[in-house]
Parts: C-alpha cells; sequence; structure tokens
C-alpha cells in the first residue's frame, strides 16, 4: 500500500515520465493543471488549442514550453495529422464546448465540438493505427442532470445513476461518453472515461 504524496507521486512519475502525453483543451483550467503536473512527473507534455493566442489559465504554464498546436478537432485531417507527428503515447481529451448556457444558444458549435471532435479524435486513432497507452475521456456531471430523488434519500450521484441530461450540453457529453465506450468494444482502444 502507498502512503503519502511521495508514493503516489512515484507510482504516476513511473506511468508518465519519458511517455508523450497529447492534451487537447491543455489551456483551459483542466488542462492547464494537467499539463503542469504532468510535466511535473516528467511528462513530455504536448496540447491542442483552437485559438493561436489563448492564454492558460495557470501562469506557471507560461514557463513550461509546451509545444501547443493551434488544431481544431472538429477537422479529422487535421487531428491525424498532429497524431501522426506527434505519435502520443497516452490523450487526455478535455477540449469541450463546456458552457451549458451557452449550449442552449450555440447548439451546433456544442454538438460539432463535443460530439464530432471526440469522434474525430476516436476515427484518427484508429485509422492510423495509433498504438496508444491510454486516452482519458473527461466526461460531466451533467450527464446525469438533476436528480433531488437521489439526493433525497441521502445518496451521492456516480456512475451508475441514471443518465438523464437537461441540456444540449449534457446531451453531448453523454453522446461523446457514449462514442467512446462503442470504440472500446468494437476496436479495443484503451480509454478511460472520468
Amino acid at each position: 500500500m502507498l502512503h503519502g504524496r511521495s508514493g503516489m507521486s512515484n507510482l504516476f512519475s513511473n506511468i508518465y515520465k519519458g511517455k508523450r502525453v497529447l492534451i487537447t483543451g491543455h489551456t483551459g483550467f483542466k488542462g492547464s493543471w494537467m499539463s503542469l503536473c504532468l510535466k511535473k512527473l516528467g511528462a513530455e507534455v504536448y496540447g491542442i488549442s483552437l485559438e493561436p493566442n489563448t492564454e492558460p489559465n495557470h501562469w506557471d504554464l507560461l514557463d513550461l514550453n509546451i509545444p501547443s498546436y493551434i488544431c481544431d478537432i472538429r477537422n479529422l485531417e487535421k487531428i491525424e495529422k498532429l497524431f501522426q507527428s506527434i505519435q502520443p503515447d497516452i490523450i487526455f481529451h478535455l477540449a469541450a464546448q463546456a458552457h451549458v448556457k451557452e449550449s442552449w444558444t450555440i447548439p451546433h458549435v456544442s454538438i460539432q465540438t463535443n460530439v464530432v471532435g471526440t469522434l474525430n479524435l476516436l476515427e484518427a486513432i484508429k485509422d492510423i493505427d495509433l498504438k496508444i497507452y491510454k486516452m482519458t475521456f473527461a466526461g460531466s456531471s451533467e450527464e446525469y442532470g438533476n436528480q433531488p430523488q437521489i439526493e433525497q434519500a441521502g445518496n451521492a450521484l456516480n456512475e451508475l445513476s441514471p443518465i438523464a441530461p437537461i441540456s444540449p450540453y449534457g446531451v453531448t457529453k453523454v453522446s461523446a461518453d457514449f462514442l467512446c465506450q462503442n470504440y472500446v468494444d468494437a476496436y479495443g482502444i484503451p480509454i478511460s472515461i472520468v
């Protein structure tokens, strides 16, 4: 059994040290922290951003010299070229149109980014036969919607709770989640959904 931070750090360091890790949405809140942590663990970190002048949400990233590629995940051809160039060992898929309110005003953007973008990553892995150790997909609590009956019973939502999205954003995350599950089953792509 591992105890304390050093034991966990050593465990993760062994997994990520020297590995090429690609993070979609690496300048977002989660992506910035993920980039920082992985870099500290010895990973060779690469990032994908949609826009050229996106400032990271974590100031320490400015000094990390992480290669950042401007690439729209809605473009399968560009994703395939990027994967062929980088040859990532591990992918963290954090990129999304993640604003619930905006998903009502720009539902097409939400669907194109969250569903088609995820599909493009999966297709690129399959099409170029990319041998990855793992892809991690960032799901959302929005997939479960509001379920007061669970909370009233004193329980917390978990992966076994019924899926009941109440926004276009929630629907896109459910769809992308299911696509990941399909590609695990059909093609054996190693994917974790969190």
